[in-house]
């Protein structure tokens, strides 16, 4: 019993080192790996380093973590938020606080924003509950471009808004709507811009998106 209240202890201390190099890492940028720091590389390399052995801790030394599985993981952190595309319609705040539904909305989106702070000015972390809203189809088209389609979280729209559909479910929901629409634009010879949409909704309903 003593051993392992030994453990939990040191434990303890090795999330507190590993959460100070999360801190240290603030400084990265998602837009290219290049454009790192050399003082976040290394602490992008340190905290890699770091959670590999947390890993090894906790399975080999507690009953409860036994069975846990260890990634495989990028090169380099994800990050909630880089570039983002102006497309032909831009997904709002307001449109997630009224629960907007669009003329072309692929499907509904409930997740709740959750922004974790920039600067020291703002909350550690900003939750607020949403009504229920659709992600349009030309959220996806880029402005000026054709044969393009966006999907994930460089597509069109705001700072809020992207704090709720950044979630894996809805960014896959996008990519199956994108490969509908591009089966569509070839299917009709046309621009991804130009194809029947009420197709592509209909598709997306019997997949059980829209109800």
């Amino acid at each position: 019993m003593f051993s392992k209240w030994i453990w939990y202890l040191f434990l303890y201390d090795f999330m507190f080192i590993v959460s100070l190099v999360v801190i240290f890492m603030c400084t990265y940028t998602g837009i290219s790996f290049a454009r790192l720091t050399s003082w976040s590389k290394q602490n992008v390399i340190l905290g890699k380093i770091l959670m590999a052995l947390l890993f090894l801790l906790l399975k080999n030394h507690t009953d409860e973590f036994k069975d846990i599985e260890y990634g495989p993981f990028s090169a380099i952190p994800g990050v909630r938020e880089s570039r983002r595309i102006v497309c032909d319609k831009t997904i709002t705040l307001e449109d997630l606080r009224s629960g907007k539904k669009f003329e072309d909305g692929m499907f509904t989106v409930s997740q709740k924003i959750d922004i974790h702070r920039r600067d020291k000015q703002e909350k550690a972390i900003y939750l607020e509950k949403v009504e229920p809203y659709h992600i349009p189809y030309g959220a996806l088209l880029p402005k000026g471009l054709d044969n393009i389609l966006v999907i994930g979280r460089c597509i069109s729209g705001d700072h809020e808004s992207l704090a709720s559909y950044r979630m894996i479910a809805d960014c896959m929901a996008m990519g199956e709507g994108a490969a509908i629409a591009s089966k569509l634009a070839i299917q009709g010879n046309c621009a991804p811009r130009n194809i029947q949409v009420g197709k592509l909704l209909k598709e997306m309903s019997l997949r059980g998106y829209l109800q």
